[in-house]
């Protein structure tokens, strides 16, 4: 439904509503109220039946697995009222975050009132929480201003795809726009690579070559689709499928004769989910050297030289003869590959666009609208054991100029959005909920210019990471609302490839819960940088942050600030500003700083307008901060911070 300044709009069928709230919106100055879905999300803490973060147990927060928790979004401009009834017994307190909205709250019976200005810079995006309940009684609130740039159905460039239709792995001629009308999509999963055998041929039976067990790259046996289609104009029809398949070498399979021009493989994944060797617990990895297709009744093979596309760039290698390096990607199985630049994945409101999308090395790539792109039909479990092989929703890395605004990230087993080695990366006004082990926020390490602005992140992994994968500059995060169910909210640093990380900023944003995990001498910090493999890291400012009260102060700390790592080498820190810094809390775990050595210190700190629980930082009052070793160049507020004394000095 529209208005002149509100847009709201319904979720498709098969979208699991919650009935904890009642929530209804109207634009101030009408008498009408529009009722708003509530939809269901997940969220969760790190862990899994079996193991359990000890930090949980030790804040006494039950692990349940993923929870159900309310969500509604929408767009507006100006000023909206909203209503929200409590419909699960009485409610007895209510708790309306970021408090620096400073939006007041009318309380009548099990039902609050409250008033909301939009903000273009700053779209709000809210969480309420009912009786002190910070998992399935919170209610989010995520709006964002109303759309300027949508594109038209009946635009030339704009492939308009329908619920339940399928949707071509490529853009045809001429158009640029995949436009996800509202309801349900699925995306194509697998990686592909197409054949043009030039001309109609009986075939009959197929080479599927992989080499032997290899680590990461070939795990096991390739599961495998074979189409076909006798021009470009039909659709594509299947000769034959094995998705169980164990052999990892396939010599002259036979399937019944079909008459084809086009033949297309589709890879999609591998069969060693039982293996317990982490480098071979990798089962959406494909990689393949050859695939060959021999014509009906003989010995020849018709698909040599005919590879014309395919999902990555390369794919042409695998109709070479003699070409013995694995080609694929260990990620393949579970995604829609982009393969072409200049496109645009449009998600219009109400598109539940159900799968993960990645791209290498592409140009000018947009995703952006107001549906939903939802990851949970993805492999999530077992996460402890699967780790870093599972699927990430976005994966778009090496690109130069992509664009994610707007949409809805829903339930990733990994990493939910990924931009890393990528330039001029925007990501603006989306929102990320996660419920596993393992599952990021964004991640943009190796990034050249990029900008992270007006988005809502609460997942149960660190929220916005820059790893030292390469080296990255120019980063702005602001304007963002951040909760962390277990981990960081920033997290810089790691890994040993050399990349310098300099000139971020983390600027305006508001963090309204983070509990650390594991080990806080390893994984605190809401900050937490950590320069490793004899990086720096330098030129970072923290500014006008706004910090409310944790739900488990007792395993959180403000910041975590380290030259080494228990698996890296010791690196350097220099020049960082804590400017405008404001928590709202108290209690919380211990922050430090320190470094590793003479060589590798912490250099250039400077603290100004801090607000520390209840108590202004100053140089002789660090109030919950410990300055350790190899760290100088402290100030607070212009004063230079002088460690204590030992005695005897």
């Amino acid at each position: 439904m529209r208005k002149s300044n509100l847009v709201t709009w319904q979720q498709p069928a098969g979208t699991q509503s919650n009935e904890t709230w009642q929530v209804a919106v109207r634009e101030v100055g009408t008498n009408d109220w529009t009722e708003l879905f509530v939809s269901t999300v997940k969220i969760g803490h790190q862990g899994a039946i079996g193991v359990v973060d000890p930090l949980l147990v030790k804040a006494g927060i039950p692990f349940r697995g993923p929870v159900g928790t309310s969500l509604i979004t929408l767009d507006f401009d100006g000023v909206v009222e909203f209503r929200a009834t409590y419909m699960k017994g009485t409610l007895t307190t209510s708790h309306l975050s970021p408090l620096s909205y400073k939006i007041p709250v009318r309380k009548e019976g099990n039902t609050l009132y409250f008033t909301v200005r939009q903000n273009a810079n700053a779209p709000r995006k809210m969480v309420l929480r009912a009786n002190d309940n910070w998992e399935e009684d919170c209610l989010h609130i995520l709006s964002n201003p109303l759309e300027k740039d949508a594109p038209r159905e009946n635009d030339p460039a704009v492939l308009v795809i329908e619920p339940g239709q399928d949707i071509p792995r490529t853009l045809p001629k001429g158009k640029s726009i995949y436009f996800f009308k509202p309801g349900m999509h699925h995306l194509p999963r697998g990686l592909w690579i197409d054949f043009d055998l030039g001309a109609v041929y009986r075939v009959d039976r197929f080479d599927l070559l992989s080499g032997p067990l290899k680590p990461w790259q070939v795990p096991g046996g390739q599961n495998y689709r074979i189409q076909y289609r006798q021009n470009a104009t039909e659709p594509w029809k299947t000769a034959c499928e094995n998705l169980a398949n164990f052999e990892t070498d396939l010599r002259e399979v036979p399937f019944p004769p079909v008459s084809a021009r086009c033949v297309r493989l589709v890879l999609l994944g591998n069969s060693n989910n039982e293996r317990k060797e982490a480098s071979f617990r990798w089962p959406h990895s494909n990689y393949i050297t050859a695939f060959k297709v021999y014509e009906a009744g003989s010995k020849r093979v018709v698909s040599n030289g005919k590879a014309v596309n395919g999902a990555l760039e390369g794919f042409a290698v695998v109709a070479q003869e003699n070409y013995t390096t694995p080609y694929g990607n260990i990620r393949a199985s579970e995604v829609f590959f982009l393969t072409q630049d200049d496109v645009t994945l449009y998600l219009a409101p109400g598109a539940v666009v159900k799968g993960a999308i990645r791209s290498d090395g592409r140009r000018n790539l947009t995703i952006k609208g107001r549906g939903v792109l939802d990851a949970s039909d993805l492999l999530h479990e077992p996460g402890t054991q699967l780790n870093e092989a599972r699927t990430s929703a976005i994966w778009c890395e090496n690109t130069d100029r992509i664009t994610i605004e707007g949409i809805t990230v829903l339930d990733s087993p990994m990493w939910a959005v990924v931009v890393n080695g990528s330039k001029n990366a925007t990501v603006r006004n989306i929102n990320v909920f996660g419920s596993v082990f393992n599952g990021d926020g964004i991640h943009m390490s190796r990034v050249t210019t990029g900008v992270v602005q007006g988005c809502f992140i609460r997942t149960t992994d660190d929220l916005f990471v820059m790893y030292h994968y390469g080296p990255a500059k120019d980063i702005t995060v602001k304007n963002c609302v951040f909760w962390s169910d277990g981990a960081r909210v920033f997290l810089i640093g790691l890994d040993k490839t050399h990349g310098d990380i300099t000139g971020v900023t983390i600027d305006s944003c508001d963090i309204l819960n983070v509990h650390n995990v594991w080990d806080m001498a390893y994984a605190g910090g809401m900050v937490h940088l950590v320069a490793t493999g004899g990086n720096t890291i330098a030129d970072l400012q923290f500014r006008n942050l706004r910090i409310e009260r944790f739900r488990a102060p007792e395993i959180a700390s403000l910041l975590h600030i380290e030259t080494t790592s228990r698996d890296y080498p010791a690196g350097k820190i220099q020049n960082l500003l804590f400017q405008n810094i404001r928590y709202s809390g108290e209690n919380e775990y211990v922050s430090t700083i320190q470094g590793a050595d003479s060589e590798h210190g912490v250099r250039g700190v400077a603290f100004r307008n801090v607000i520390w629980g209840k108590s202004r930082l100053t140089a002789g009052n660090l109030v919950n901060l410990r300055i350790g070793p190899f760290v100088s160049g402290v100030t607070v507020d212009g004063v230079a911070y002088e460690p204590p004394k030992t005695s005897g000095e």
